[in-house]
C-alpha cells in the first residue's frame, strides 16, 4: 500500500463516524470528488491528515484531554491513537497541543459560523 492509499484509509471517516456526525457525511461527500489530486501532493495529504484528526480532536478535547501526537496514555488499538500516530510517521510533524493542531487547520470560529464544520473542512483540504 503506498502512502496515498493509506491516508485515504486511515485518515477518510468511517460509515459509523459519518452516522453519528452529519457534518462528516457532508464534509466526505464534497471532498470525495477531489482526493485523486488533494492525495496527489504530500500538502494536499498533509492537510486531508489534519481533517482526518477533526473528530479526535474533539473526542478528545471533550473528554478533558488535548490532542498530541504523544498517544503514550492512549489504546493503542483506538483509532485516534492510530491516526495520531500515522500522521507523525508520515508528516515527521509533531501536534503537542490543541492550539497547536487548531493553528495547523487555520481554525477561525468565525469560519466554523458562517461555513460549519463540513464546509470549513473541505475548504481547509482543497484549498489550504
Amino acid at each position: 500500500m503506498n502512502e496515498a492509499e493509506e491516508v485515504l484509509r486511515l485518515f477518510s471517516y468511517t460509515e459509523e463516524e459519518q452516522k453519528a456526525f452529519p457534518y462528516l457525511r457532508e464534509y466526505m461527500r464534497r471532498v470525495r470528488p477531489e482526493l485523486a489530486s488533494v492525495l496527489a501532493a504530500p500538502r494536499g495529504r498533509e492537510r486531508f491528515m489534519l481533517a482526518g484528526l477533526f473528530l479526535t480532536y474533539r473526542a478528545l478535547n471533550h473528554s478533558g484531554d488535548g490532542i498530541s501526537t504523544d498517544t503514550s496514555g492512549m489504546s493503542p488499538d483506538s483509532i485516534h491513537a492510530r491516526r495520531l500516530e500515522a500522521f507523525r510517521r508520515i508528516t515527521g510533524r509533531e501536534i503537542s497541543d490543541p492550539l497547536k493542531y487548531l493553528r495547523m487547520i487555520r481554525f477561525n470560529p468565525l469560519k466554523l459560523v458562517l461555513f460549519g464544520p463540513a464546509r470549513m473542512l473541505y475548504r481547509f483540504v482543497t484549498r489550504g
